[in-house]
């Protein structure tokens, strides 16, 4: 059965690749990639090397792009027999390929093995110096917001990816003034030349989110940190409350 091997290499280029996701590299036959031009990915590995960024084409359907890589990978699958497929960030988060690539190794048309790596998301919540479960984090894409018109709950951050054009912008800021206050603050984020990989941009307000996201890059998150809560659950807060005891009485013999 044919194998096919995904990698992540993380947000940072070679420096954040795993020695997990190297051996994968190497243990393949050939290895297709889609990341930076920078990386030489012929320093990672003396197999054959294939980029798949000619078949990435802007400005045509993302359902294309998708087309053209599933099937350029599925072919050199079958040709070579073992592939590795180096992607950037992690290949669980946001790669539709890996899920379209998960979906046939859950039929059993072949093997798949993915490699995490560093993601966006990760470098993000570092940047922001946040940690995403101590005030609860909803990760959503925008399409989905839109399409089921589904309110973020302001109690948690929230980081809403693929803000993709301004007439998507108008009807996203529409959406969220219906959860936020019009000066609630947002933060837009972008991977950047920062050591963690990510900088923070720019902040500004809910209501003001077409302007904040007038230039915004496809891959750019928008952040709307917490808001406090108007109401708790006394009873589960009594659960979630640290139990004090009472001195304990000196010992009487």
């Amino acid at each position: 059965m044919n194998r096919i091997r995904v990698v992540g290499l993380g947000v940072q280029g070679i420096e954040q690749l795993t020695l997990a996701g190297l051996r994968q590299l190497r243990e393949a036959e050939a290895v297709l990639h889609l990341v930076d031009p920078a990386v030489d990915v012929r320093e990672l590995t003396d197999r054959p090397t294939e980029s798949l960024h000619a078949l990435y084409l802007a400005g045509v359907r993302d359902h294309d792009d998708f087309g053209r890589l599933l099937g350029r990978i599925l072919d050199r699958a079958r040709s070579d027999g073992d592939i590795a497929v180096l992607l950037p960030g992690d290949p669980r988060l946001g790669v539709t390929v890996v899920q379209q690539l998960q979906r046939l190794a859950d039929a059993g048309e072949l093997t798949l093995h993915v490699e995490p790596g560093v993601s966006h998301f990760t470098t993000t919540v570092n940047n922001l110096g946040i940690d995403p479960l101590e005030r609860g984090t909803l990760v959503v894409d925008a399409h989905r917001l839109l399409l089921f018109q589904q309110l973020p709950n302001p109690a948690f951050n929230t980081f809403v990816y693929h803000v993709d054009g301004a007439d998507q912008a108008e009807l996203l800021q529409r959406l969220l003034l219906r959860a936020y206050a019009a000066e609630h603050p947002a933060c837009l984020v972008e991977a950047g030349p920062a050591a963690d990989g990510t900088s923070a941009v720019a902040w500004g307000r809910v209501g003001s989110l077409c302007e904040l996201l007038a230039n915004v890059p496809f891959a750019s998150p928008l952040y709307l940190p917490a808001a406090v809560p108007h109401r708790v659950d006394r009873a589960v807060l009594a659960l979630l409350t640290p139990f004090r005891s009472e001195p304990a009485e000196p010992a009487t013999w």
